[in-house]
């Protein structure tokens, strides 16, 4: 239920000048967080995970803070109540 806190909570504050938003991060990989230790441990999981998504591949951590900058700044100063998700397409239903 955090995505229509967050919508809710962007109605409240944007009177106010403040922009609420979030990021929704799919499966991030880096060689030292829970899917680098599985790949390199040739987890069945990790192997099915990595099917699941319709780009092949898992996310980075600077593909996560890419979004996360944007919204913060000035070019994203009109946006307000969003789920930014970054998951390689992986969520397959239309966000609203």
């Amino acid at each position: 239920a955090l995505v229509p806190f967050v919508k809710s909570l962007s109605i409240e504050m944007a009177p106010k000048g403040v922009r609420v938003n979030m990021v929704s991060p799919g499966s991030i990989f880096e060689d030292g967080n829970t899917w680098g230790r599985q790949r390199d441990a040739g987890s069945e999981r990790y192997t099915k995970t990595l099917a699941l998504n319709p780009m092949g591949r898992m996310g980075t951590p600077q593909e996560v803070a890419a979004p996360v900058v944007f919204l913060a700044g000035r070019q994203a100063s009109f946006i307000t109540g969003v789920n930014f998700i970054v998951d390689g397409a992986m969520t397959a239903r239309v966000q609203y």
